[in-house]
């Protein structure tokens, strides 16, 4: 089974993903797994946040892969995923991806 990084590396490879920024900027807005699903799912108010579960974090990244070229600069990815706008992305403990929308 691959880890974390080798399971990202290949998502650039398969996404010619190659501005390192862009990669740095995933990487940040991923995080590190942290938590079962059920533990950062339970933190979500259903008030004014929704989620978006997958068994696969690529999956989750792929919502956000018009994102993802070496036009859009880094920041407007950083943006959209927690810095500065309202999605916030998680993976979990298994290596499965969340996705936050606070609206």
């Amino acid at each position: 089974m691959k880890t974390f990084e080798e399971r990202l590396e290949q998502y650039f490879q398969e996404k010619d993903i190659t501005d390192e920024d862009l990669k740095k900027s995933i990487k940040n807005c991923l995080g590190k797994p942290s938590g079962n699903a059920e533990e950062i799912i339970n933190e979500v108010d259903s008030d004014c946040q929704t989620y978006y579960y997958d068994a696969s974090f690529e999956s989750v990244l792929d919502l956000y892969s018009n994102l993802f070229s070496e036009e859009t600069p880094a920041g407007i990815f950083e943006s959209v995923c927690g810095y500065y706008g309202c999605d916030t992305l998680f993976v979990t403990s298994d290596l499965h991806g969340i996705s936050v929308t606070t609206h």
